[in-house]
């Protein structure tokens, strides 16, 4: 299927300015002492003398560290993002609600994002429940111009589904390079639906884009994913990152979740 034109002319909000090299915070009763040099190479995590620890003496896994955006992140769900781990579900919907509060803060677009629960739901119980439609009865698909869909596919696999409403297109971002047609018809029928309860034209198309960048281990796909989400709600939208990228990526997401911005 060939590529439908991507509106980018009118994406004006540009990335905000990098911040301070030095900041300490507090966050629910979990203190966090967070360093960052100038390139932000190195960011370090460090609980302070006086948190919660467990009998080994490391903080308390289930220890709030971040709430915001609905969403409460643990020091257990913070080591995700280290090394060679997999990005748990906490952290893909904590750094989506992220990328769409600064989309409509700067605007001109509106920005909208699913709960990473919703697929689990949609391919369990078919896009015509009333329990899927319950999961997005807050995001009016009419009143967005992105959505962003957080697609685990088998269970194991971060994947990204963008609704662009204005070119009535799901266009579905793998890092593996895979397809999903199951899963993206899925999505495609919900769709369907949910413009058909409007009143709406339901003819959707879909696309795989090609020129993206591609994972080269077993362990990246949720860093990927969430930089996909956050490009493509960029002023550009230009894909320009790669896999050696990843490890510094994730030192930034631990900064910017623990801050509650984008760098």
């Amino acid at each position: 299927m060939a590529e439908l034109p991507v509106r980018r002319g009118s994406r004006k909000h540009p990335y905000t300015k990098r911040v301070g090299l030095h900041a300490e915070i507090m966050r629910s009763n979990f203190q966090v002492k967070v360093t960052v040099d100038q390139d932000i190479n190195t960011i370090k995590c460090e609980p302070e003398p006086n948190t919660p620890t467990t009998r080994r003496g490391g903080p308390s896994a289930h220890n709030i560290l971040v709430n915001g955006f609905g969403y409460n992140i643990t020091y257990q769900d913070m080591q995700s993002l280290q090394c060679q781990n997999w990005v748990n579900d906490r952290i893909i919907n904590f750094y989506l609600k992220m990328v769409v509060h600064r989309g409509n803060q700067q605007g001109p677009m509106k920005l909208a994002s699913f709960d990473t629960y919703f697929y689990t739901m949609l391919m369990k119980h078919g896009y015509m429940s009333e329990i899927v439609m319950q999961w997005s009865r807050d995001i009016d698909l009419s009143s967005v111009d992105l959505a962003l869909i957080p697609v685990h596919h088998q269970g194991n696999h971060w994947c990204l589904a963008v609704v662009d409403t204005g070119y009535m297109c799901l266009r579905y971002f793998d890092s593996m390079g895979g397809r999903n047609d199951k899963g993206v018809k899925a999505i495609r029928c919900y769709l369907q639906e949910c413009s058909k309860r409007k009143g709406m034209p339901s003819a959707w198309a879909v696309e795989y884009p090609k020129e993206i960048p591609r994972q080269l281990n077993s362990y990246d796909c949720g860093v990927f994913y969430c930089k996909y989400a956050q490009y493509t709600c960029s002023q550009d939208g230009i894909m320009n990152f790669t896999q050696d990228d990843m490890p510094r990526f994730r030192k930034e997401m631990e900064w910017e979740i623990t801050h509650k911005m984008l760098l």
